[in-house]
């Protein structure tokens, strides 16, 4: 079965932004040409984030504080792991879901992971300002099954386990 969790930044900072965005960049653990983007660069993510985060903001909308970023982490089993390209377009249609996720512009980059051994991951940060009008994405209980939910029929459609309950 896979694995889909989020790992939301309570009382985030710029520097932990910095921190995940380098280490999922990290070029011993990603392969070639296998880090994606939407509604920002893979050149400067960090910059480019923060600027939307600077754009909107204002003293009723504080996009520099509380929860800075969202970070997902998306892992398929050891048994798929040898399925680098589907894994790859699949990891791609995520993406596209959660950058458009209830009809948002959110920034965000995913690097898809070889580091270990036993299985394939993908990892994904989300800014959580949309950079056009500046609405903070806030994810609930609620909101969290529903993109598990669409996630898991999206691996089914590449041919993966869905993911676990």
């Amino acid at each position: 079965m896979a694995i889909f969790k989020i790992q939301a930044q309570r009382n985030g900072s710029s520097i932990k932004l910095l921190e995940q965005l380098n280490y999922i960049n990290k070029p011993t653990s990603v392969p070639v040409g296998h880090t994606y983007t939407a509604y920002t660069s893979t050149c400067h993510p960090y910059e480019e984030m923060m600027l939307a985060k600077e754009c909107h903001y204002s003293p009723t909308n504080n996009t520099l504080s509380d929860r800075f970023y969202f970070e997902f982490i998306l892992s398929i089993p050891e048994s798929e792991s040898d399925q680098l390209q589907n894994f790859s377009l699949c990891v791609q249609e995520v993406l596209e879901f959660l950058s458009n996720y209830n009809y948002g512009h959110y920034q965000t980059i995913c690097s898809i992971h070889t580091n270990t051994a036993s299985h394939l991951h993908a990892h994904f940060i989300l800014n959580n300002i949309d950079f056009l009008n500046g609405t903070r994405l806030v994810i609930t209980k609620r909101h969290f099954f529903n993109m598990r939910e669409t996630i898991s029929n999206i691996l089914e459609r590449y041919g993966f386990s869905s993911i676990i309950d």
